[in-house]
């Protein structure tokens, strides 16, 4: 995967599938029969979410998420972007960024979608991006906030996203979108329906940084039983329309996924944390477990839900959905920010 992790995993198949398979150091021949197995029967073919669940339940929930981060790696364009991502932070973790500049960086204005209730809790989660909105003005990169409803449903900031984007459109420079978790599916959606031909074309990419673009179980699960007035409680206590909470559940997000189609030439990066059980924050930890009997997951969603069709992907070792807990944020948000204006420059990789 690019780099050396440095983690504590939940099994001691995941701990071989790291420390030695993954090296090519195969001493034990009963694991090396079941991971080959597990080779074959999924090769040449994405994993979804009932792959990884099968996965977790023969081994486990760490070696699921390790063996989809090694699946994904595979792919030629997913490993030449995590590699030039690891060249990028290696750089400025010996370097620094002092005197950084980056390339290209007047071609494209950055449209900055938060998350929800990012009026309220973003300063502590980074849903209002307000740390890479400032790193993108401090290197000179045009980025401009959309202040979408902080509770609003996916339908109504889809809208809101497009009447936006529709108003930079008239601009010289092209647009890129970045958001996360329930702006993902957002700007899903605006980008697949609610655009002209015409405006589509101005925008050149959309990075999704953990985007539930499938929806979060979290909110099917308080749905069931009794649990259904835990939810009661809390739309109650903070105020939120029952209807746009329940637009991003699983239910209502996998129909719309399914739905939506990207334009071809829109470069799309997804930003997901790999999210082993050694490197769970506490913002992520209760709901983590709460997940783990659906397999892999970041602590809101499971990790192929956060997946944009015909997409690229970087995997942020030691990081769940909250990128904001990173302890290396700043270089990562930078690195992130090299990449992508290099592979929107003419000589694209």
């Amino acid at each position: 995967m690019g780099e050396l992790i440095e983690t504590t995993v939940d099994s001691e198949i995941a701990r071989y599938y790291l420390e030695n398979y993954l090296q090519n150091q195969k001493p034990q021949v009963a694991f090396d029969k079941k991971i080959n197995t597990f080779n074959r029967e999924y090769a040449n073919r994405p994993l979804n979410r009932e792959d990884l669940k099968q996965l977790s339940v023969l081994t486990s929930v760490d070696f699921a998420a390790l063996f989809w981060a090694e699946h994904l790696y595979q792919n030629e364009k997913n490993r030449k972007l995590q590699d030039l991502f690891q060249e990028k932070l290696s750089a400025l973790r010996a370097m620094g960024f002092a005197a950084l500049v980056i390339p290209n960086r007047d071609c494209c204005v950055l449209l900055f979608v938060p998350a929800w209730d990012y009026t309220k809790t973003g300063m502590m989660t980074g849903s209002d991006l307000s740390r890479p909105m400032r790193i993108a003005n401090n290197l000179g990169i045009e980025s401009v906030f959309v202040p979408i409803n902080p509770h609003g449903a996916v339908e109504e900031n889809a809208v809101f996203i497009s009447q936006t984007i529709q108003s930079y459109a008239t601009s010289k420079k092209d647009i890129i979108l970045v958001g996360p978790s329930s702006a993902g599916p957002a700007i899903h959606l605006s980008l697949a329906h609610k655009l002209s031909p015409k405006t589509q074309k101005r925008v050149k990419a959309w990075v999704n940084l953990a985007g539930i673009l499938q929806g979060t179980p979290l909110v099917d699960h308080y749905q069931k039983w009794f649990r259904v007035w835990f939810l009661k409680l809390a739309l109650w206590w903070e105020a939120w329309e029952k209807e746009n909470v329940l637009s991003l559940s699983m239910e209502k997000s996998r129909v719309r996924f399914e739905g939506l189609s990207l334009p071809q030439d829109l470069l799309v990066i997804n930003y997901i944390g790999l999210s082993l059980s050694g490197d769970i924050t506490p913002f992520a930890a209760e709901r983590y477990v709460m997940l783990r009997s659906e397999g892999p997951n970041d602590g809101l969603t499971l990790l192929p839900d956060s997946l944009a069709p015909e997409s690229r992907s970087i995997l942020a070792l030691r990081s769940d959905h909250f990128f904001n807990e990173d302890p290396e944020i700043t270089l990562k948000t930078i690195a992130l920010m090299q990449v992508l204006f290099e592979v929107l420059a003419p000589e694209d990789l």
